[in-house]
């Protein structure tokens, strides 16, 4: 695969894409992490998943550009 361009990392407590508080971290893997949030306008509890960035994939990325992102993956914690 190379090596990541870029690796996003959030902050616990930080706020992602504006709507969504960032609680914990959930788990890493090859291709990103997950951390667990919720939706600040509902308390709805959500999956923030980031993905790492390879050399490579930046060109493909820029076909993408001008889409809206993905919100973040809705579901329940036990």
């Amino acid at each position: 695969m190379g090596s990541a361009v870029r690796d996003p990392v959030l902050s616990i407590g930080s706020l992602f894409a504006g709507s969504y508080e960032v609680l914990a971290p959930l788990g890493e893997g090859s291709f990103g992490r997950v951390y667990k949030g919720r939706q600040r306008s509902t308390g709805q509890a959500v999956a923030i998943k980031t993905l790492r960035l390879w050399q490579g994939d930046a060109a493909r990325s820029d076909a993408r550009r001008g889409s809206a992102p993905s919100s973040p993956t809705r579901t329940s914690f036990a």
